[in-house]
């Protein structure tokens, strides 16, 4: 019987920091495809981030209201899709400016903030 015990493999950048996990090579042969072509497999069947699906229901309509009255539109489209604009709102999420967002907390969780860096990396899509 194949193993079905998963290994690591080094973090990536890419991914955010986080250590990724492939099955080891016996259940990888169970499966039929070698580690690249599930790597790929696995790239393939996860669908595009959307403005409007995935990144525009992070921001509470309470984010929202306190950011319009500076210009910060956080659930406008054309204004997060700028490259310049989403880093800025990304950077005072993480506290790499101050101060950070939303005032008080509670702050974005990791897998919150991935979510976000992951859509503006993918093409910022609508």
């Amino acid at each position: 019987m194949a193993s079905r015990v998963a290994s690591p493999v080094a973090a990536s950048p890419d991914a955010g920091g986080c250590v990724a996990f492939l099955p080891q090579r016996s259940a990888v042969r169970s499966f039929g495809f070698a580690p690249t072509e599930y790597k790929a497999a696995m790239e393939k069947s996860e669908a595009p981030l959307s403005f409007e699906k995935d990144v525009r229901p992070l921001f509470t309509e309470t984010d929202i209201d306190h950011m319009a009255p500076m210009g910060v539109l956080l659930d406008d489209y054309k204004f997060m899709s700028d490259p310049s604009n989403a880093k800025n709102v990304y950077e005072f999420l993480t506290g790499e400016q101050e101060p950070r967002m939303p005032p008080g907390g509670p702050y974005w969780d990791q897998r919150q903030l991935d979510l976000f860096a992951s859509w503006m990396k993918g093409g910022r899509r609508p």
